[in-house]
């Protein structure tokens, strides 16, 4: 079998951040405008411009998303360098902010993009940072680049390079769902060295319980399971590699959705911008993250 594919500990804790904030922003959007409307968002299979609700519903999605994102952020990078915590913040409120906003003229656009490039430049210095200091948190920033990038007026270019770093994290889940569905295969169908690896893990558990005091054990090589101990371990063994793929394609799809997502807000940003914004909604977003 293949040598397991390595996803390290900060990559791994990105997906697991875009997952929940994805997943949180998306029960928000089923909650408040129905499930169709939300199947007419995912940007896989819509093809219409966005306009009015339609709009209107994807820039508070997109800023319920943002905010899930740095809750998700601050819970997981519990020891979040202040350096990168502050243009994350700032990044957060200036997209959420002027998401919750309706711009009506030439000028109040010029304004939300300004502020959109002191958030962008925020960033900027902190993946500079981050470079020199805490290379493996360079992904982490590419997110929140990616959020600032799809709202700000000439970002093509920079939304491109942020989505196609957090593609490949996207490839990288996807191939290591497929390595653990084959991990899980090699168990069912038994194959060379499955059964002696599950009876020598099981002998090495036994032998820790036995007691090294009692009088004429000798070496101790422990016990060999019975049948039903042995199918109940590979059976075991064989489900936690089939959740541990489940899992990492979730997350792959959660990612790669919020991928999706960037880019069509990205190409309709003026229409999401001037779209009449429901109140009903947004309060409840400026509520819980206020």
């Amino acid at each position: 079998m293949a040598d397991q594919p390595q996803i390290d500990k900060s990559h791994a804790a990105i997906l697991r951040i875009a997952s929940a904030g994805m997943q949180k922003a998306t029960e928000e959007t089923v909650k408040r405008h129905g499930e169709q409307l939300l199947r007419q968002l995912l940007p896989a299979i819509l093809a219409a411009p966005f306009a009015g609700p339609l709009a209107s519903a994807a820039g508070a999605m997109l800023a319920s998303l943002v905010e899930g994102i740095f809750k998700q952020t601050s819970a997981t990078e519990r020891k979040l360098d202040r350096l990168l915590a502050e243009p994350f913040k700032t990044a957060t409120r200036a997209v959420k902010n002027i998401l919750l906003e309706q711009v009506q003229n030439d000028a109040e656009e010029a304004e939300a993009q300004r502020r959109l490039q002191h958030a962008a430049d925020r960033l900027e210095q902190a993946f500079t940072y981050a470079e020199h200091e805490r290379p493996q948190k360079q992904t982490l920033v590419r997110m929140y680049q990616a959020f600032v990038a799809a709202l700000l007026e000439g970002g093509g270019a920079a939304l491109r390079r942020d989505l196609g770093e957090l593609h490949a994290l996207v490839a990288a889940a996807r191939e290591q769902s497929i390595w653990e569905n084959a991990a899980a295969d090699r168990v069912k169908n038994r194959e060379n060295g499955v059964v002696a690896e599950a009876m020598q893990l099981h002998m090495q558990a036994s032998r820790l319980f036995e007691n090294p005091r009692l009088p004429g054990r000798g070496e101790r090589i422990g016990s060999l399971p019975t049948a039903e101990q042995l199918q109940s371990t590979l059976t075991a063994r064989e489900q936690g590699a089939r959740d541990r793929a489940a899992d990492w394609a979730r997350q792959a799809d959660d990612l790669e959705a919020m991928c999706q997502l960037l880019e069509k807000v990205h190409q309709e940003r003026k229409q999401i911008l001037r779209a009449p914004k429901q109140r009903s909604l947004l309060e409840a977003i400026r509520r819980k993250f206020s």
